[in-house]
């Protein structure tokens, strides 16, 4: 069971109604739609990712960082929508604690929108990143 934070401190913010959040997803689609999930539990898997963050829009794709220090688990969910995704980074942001976290999680739009961010990489593009991160 996922719950908000009891104290939501200097850092917390309301969470956007659903008249709010209809707004600011047909307000347009220009912008980041990836966001980078920071102080998950190291049980986190990338399905409960998907769940959680579905509610604010169509999750397209989502990334859990596997071999992490433990304490230091991360991931990205990349939204169909720049407005879906800065509707969840509002809403969730130092807010949202999963089950066996230790602290509320950090949630930020994602410095690198490439491959899966604002534009898509094609195939080729994504084998050459992927063959030059493999040569470094």
């Amino acid at each position: 069971e996922v719950v908000m934070a009891k104290n939501q401190g200097m850092f917390g913010q309301q969470s956007a109604t659903s008249d709010e959040h209809s707004a600011m997803v047909q307000a347009g689609d220009a912008g980041p739609r990836k966001i980078h999930v920071g102080s998950l539990p190291d049980s986190i898997t990338e399905w409960q990712l998907r769940q959680e963050f579905s509610r604010f829009g169509t999750v397209t794709d989502v990334m859990v960082k596997t071999g992490c220090e433990p304490g230091r688990q991360w991931g990205f969910v990349t939204f169909q929508r720049s407005a879906e995704a800065q509707v969840a980074k509002e809403s969730t942001d130092r807010i949202l604690m999963f089950p066996g976290s230790e602290k509320p999680c950090e949630v930020v739009m994602a410095k690198n929108q490439g491959m899966f961010g604002q534009q898509s990489a094609t195939s080729d593009e994504h084998s050459a990143q992927y063959a030059s991160m493999n040569r470094s």
